[in-house]
């Protein structure tokens, strides 16, 4: 989660899963709390919410209680927008988390990934600057909701915490376990986009309805992905693994995502401090 001061300053706060339990429901947005005792901790590598390479770690010991009599004049949000041609230089980054203001345009059905020999969901949109957001975990389940609630109305909407990356030279956003979706914010950007969009409903696109093409030869592909018109088609292609570039992915853990050790047959996961017999293959960004 993000904690603002009154001087609006932002600082991440991480809660270790083994005292996840002890502040489940307790805590609420909006609401000013009194912490006491916990870790500051000094991270380069991880992602980041908010810009800085501070966070705090909550501790056994640490405390978190309203402070009821204490009513200084917080913001509400602390969003970070950049413009669209602002986002090329984070694309890539793995270490700081933007957010995005837009209007829906287009969303895709819940697809099911089984990868990882796990069931995962994800759902695909466009923003108001026709950018693709792909969004995991439970996101695809609020993301209905909101459409469902909007009535075939105009949607825009706030996306905090999502990676910026690049694929055929366009922009793509993704989810990240700190993703939330507002929809219902008064906010000066949401209200600006909704007097500039047009009230429209947000466009369904059936995956299974969309043509397939092939099986294709590389040529035939090139000359198929030049055509602007072929872009929302499936496209089928017979090809061989001539080769495996192995720095495209790791052995992760299969709780978690940090990379595994190998010891003779098995793998170890220094983090949850598991020994498994399969390592799971995560992709590197």
């Amino acid at each position: 989660m993000v904690a603002l001061d009154a001087k609006g300053d932002a600082i991440w706060i991480q809660v270790p899963k083994t005292k996840m339990n002890k502040f489940v429901g307790k805590i609420e947005e909006q609401k000013t709390y009194l912490i006491r005792n916990f870790d500051v901790v000094k991270e380069e590598k991880g992602f980041r919410p908010v810009p800085g390479d501070m966070f705090i770690e909550f501790t056994s010991g640490t405390t978190m209680v309203p402070a009821a009599d204490v009513v200084p004049p917080f913001r509400e949000h602390c969003f970070r927008f950049l413009k669209h041609e602002d986002m090329y230089p984070n694309r890539g980054q793995r270490t700081l988390l933007l957010d995005v203001v837009g209007q829906l345009k287009e969303h895709y059905r819940t697809r099911e990934s089984t990868s990882t020999n796990r069931n995962s969901k994800h759902k695909e949109l466009q923003s108001c600057c026709l950018m693709k957001v792909v969004l995991w975990g439970r996101l695809p389940s609020t993301l209905e909701k909101i459409i469902e609630a909007s009535n075939n109305r105009n949607v825009v909407m706030v996306i905090t915490s999502v990676f910026v990356s690049e694929w055929n030279e366009e922009l793509k956003l993704s989810s990240s376990g700190a993703t939330i979706i507002y929809d219902r914010l008064n906010l000066n950007e949401v209200n600006v986009l909704k007097e500039r969009t047009v009230d429209t409903a947000p466009k369904l696109i059936e995956e299974e309805k969309r043509q397939v093409v092939g099986p294709l030869s590389i040529e035939e592909l090139k000359a198929l992905a030049s055509d602007y018109a072929n872009q929302n088609k499936i496209v089928a292609v017979n090809c061989k693994a001539n080769d495996v570039f192995t720095e495209w992915h790791y052995d992760g853990c299969e709780k978690c995502l940090c990379k595994v050790e190998s010891e003779s047959t098995k793998f170890y996961c220094k983090k949850c401090r598991l020994t498994m017999n399969h390592s799971f293959k995560r992709f590197s960004a």
